[in-house]
């Protein structure tokens, strides 16, 4: 390559990337001021406990958390913001679970501040559509028909959900991982769920016989307190049934339901970047609650009164197991209500 050539190109990767910075800085102030904030050091602080530490004791969980890791360092963080420099690491995403005992309180809250939401997913679960768990490694086909399905051209501008699946930011990953199970370890692990349908027969009624097909799915992933949507997409031709709406409320009521070790401690639902969406996922987020956060990384600390010797105590059924008592402890005992002291 000439060197003018080289520097053309040079520049005009730098002026794109410029062109980017301004783009997001912008988008960023616009959308914090929907939410009543100023500048991005205003959003609250979510105190978010990953037990990376913890994470490091199960070779099968250590794998996890090293490749996930990062998922929370391209966010603003409160232990950094004296040192930023223009733009700011983009703005985390969340919803903050803790004022909601169960999903009919969060479903509450949705009515009165936008009612067609709720209402669009009842809507989808009347229809027949239906929620369930699944293994990404069975509906292959399935998952790439969703990920390259186009809008029909008559609802193209008709609504905002249509844009679901354009959004690069809400697939991070075009060909799905292998599903990871980690039943050793309920800090950190990753699952996929999915709406499905039922097809029609020849008759156009709905077969029994005939295998349900998946046309909406997200993958769910768990650091410590806090969940995280890693995909969240849909089929285009069924995104105005209300399918992800459908979605988003059957997975807030397994996280709000709190009765398995899987979903007990979570604080906080996550869905990526305020900057990094387009207007309709913004809307929509903004509708289902989500607020900006700073996130301040939090490490594993046991009380400063734990006893192994008493904790044992307390608990004799740990005895017949050769377990870590402390992990043991930040894992799982902490959220039983286990006493120590």
């Amino acid at each position: 390559m000439k060197p003018k050539q080289r520097l053309s190109k040079i520049f005009s990767k730098l002026l794109e990337h410029y062109f980017l910075l301004f783009v997001v800085g912008y988008r960023r102030a616009k959308r914090l001021k929907a939410y009543g904030l100023n500048k991005q050091l205003d959003a609250p602080v979510a105190q978010l406990k990953l037990h990376h530490d913890l994470g490091k004791g199960e070779p099968t969980c250590s794998a996890f958390v090293d490749a996930h890791a990062g998922y929370f360092k391209n966010h603003a963080q409160k232990s950094n913001h004296t040192s930023y420099r223009w733009p700011a690491r983009t703005t985390l995403t969340a919803i903050d679970l803790s004022p909601y005992e169960n999903v009919d309180q969060y479903a509450k809250i949705i009515r009165k501040q936008a009612n067609f939401i709720w209402r669009d997913a009842q809507k989808a679960k009347k229809k027949g559509y239906s929620f369930s768990p699944f293994d990404p490694k069975d509906y292959g086909i399935e998952i790439d028909e969703i990920i390259n399905s186009k809008p029909p051209k008559a609802t193209q501008k008709k609504t905002l959900i249509t844009t679901y699946q354009q959004s690069s930011y809400l697939t991070t990953s075009q060909t799905p991982s292998k599903q990871s199970k980690h039943p050793e370890c309920n800090q950190h692990w990753e699952s996929w769920f999915g709406i499905f349908t039922q097809p029609l027969n020849n008759s156009g009624i709905v077969s029994t016989e005939l295998p349900r097909r998946l046309i909406a799915y997200t993958s769910l992933r768990r650091f410590g307190n806090s969940l995280a949507y890693e995909d969240f997409i849909g089929h285009a031709h069924h995104v105005n049934a209300g399918v992800m709406k459908l979605l988003h409320f059957e997975i807030m009521g397994l996280v709000l339901d709190r009765q398995t070790p899987n979903y007990q401690g979570i604080e906080f639902l996550c869905f990526g970047a305020l900057e990094k969406a387009n207007q309709g996922i913004f809307y929509w987020r903004k509708c289902v609650l989500f607020t900006p956060w700073l996130i301040n990384l939090i490490q594993d600390e046991l009380p400063s009164d734990f006893s192994i010797d008493e904790y044992l105590r307390l608990n004799p059924d740990l005895a017949a197991h050769n377990i870590d008592l402390k992990a043991h402890y930040l894992r799982h005992g902490a959220y039983e209500g286990r006493r120590y002291q």
